[in-house]
């Protein structure tokens, strides 16, 4: 059983180690909510949530993995107006975000 875990770590396909870790991390969940919430799960369940987040993670990283570059330029705003450029970034499954706004007259 050693060897074996030691095996999947350390297999050369990326994916195989992907699906390895998740089902560690659902035996892992499956356990804890035994423990904390004597909650249990049967071996069908554990294996269908692992390949079902594994599925779930695989679709999100494709659509991350599409880059779309453009050039961003700005420039001054007719005389007597103002312009209020904004952004945000949303990270970690919307856990994280942050904001910032510039306000900016025909003199910059």
């Amino acid at each position: 059983m050693k060897e074996w875990i030691f095996m999947s770590m350390l297999s050369r396909r990326q994916k195989g180690r992907i699906t390895f870790g998740l089902a560690l991390a659902t035996i892992w969940y499956a356990e804890n909510d035994f423990i904390f919430n004597s909650q249990n799960w049967n071996v069908q369940s554990i294996a269908f949530t692992s390949l079902d987040v594994d599925q779930t993670m695989r679709l999100n990283i494709n659509c991350l993995l599409v880059r779309h570059e453009s050039m961003v330029t700005w420039k001054f705003p007719p005389g007597g107006l103002v312009k209020f450029n904004v952004d945000g970034l949303v990270r970690n499954s919307r856990t994280l975000a942050g904001y910032g706004g510039v306000l900016r007259n025909d003199e910059g």
